[in-house]
């Protein structure tokens, strides 16, 4: 199965705190059969927050954080961007 809507890495917006709650997030989606989440932050890219280098960067960590833990889930880079203002 793929989580395509996840906010799984940490320290971005709506992510855990920890680089651990997010393994522990990827422990309990794989025990659910995930196997791929796509990380989607939100991003503002007019603003450059939350920009894609620091996107792949985070994923990148969790990924080796997981396979370090060895868990069978892969994290793929996304991004959640509002196409309206917020309200």
């Amino acid at each position: 199965m793929i989580d395509t809507h996840c906010h799984i890495l940490p320290g971005i917006d709506d992510g855990p705190d920890t680089l651990e709650i997010s393994v522990e997030m990827a422990r309990v989606a794989a025990k659910d059969g995930v196997h791929v989440i796509i990380a989607t932050p939100h991003a503002n890219l007019d603003e450059g927050v939350v920009t894609p280098e620091l996107i792949r960067e985070r994923v990148a960590i969790l990924n080796d954080a997981i396979r370090a833990a060895g868990i069978g889930i892969t994290v793929l880079p996304g991004a959640e961007i509002s196409s309206v203002d917020n309200l």
